[in-house]
């Protein structure tokens, strides 16, 4: 609606994309944005992926911080992500 705005679209965390598949993320990130969600976390252990040149979602390196401090509504979990000990 006319109304919404990014608080009221929800809020999408996008585990996706690694060192040897980084485009894998910034695919499922740019599709969660662009199907509605009013914030977008694209979430990797060993970043890879600049904030300057995806300025639609917001890039979170996973080493220094934990899942429970990111606030989310939805959950993307694989595509190009590996194997890791979560």
């Amino acid at each position: 609606s006319p109304a919404d705005h990014k608080s009221s679209r929800g809020r999408s965390l996008i585990l996706a994309g690694s060192h040897d598949y980084p485009g894998a993320g910034v695919l499922a990130a740019r599709g969660a944005f662009r199907a509605g969600s009013g914030y977008v976390i694209l979430a990797q252990r060993d970043l890879v992926v600049s904030s300057l040149e995806n300025p639609d979602f917001l890039v979170k390196d996973l080493r220094g911080s934990s899942l429970e401090e990111l606030k989310f509504d939805a959950v993307l979990l694989g595509p190009g992500f590996g194997v890791n000990d979560f």
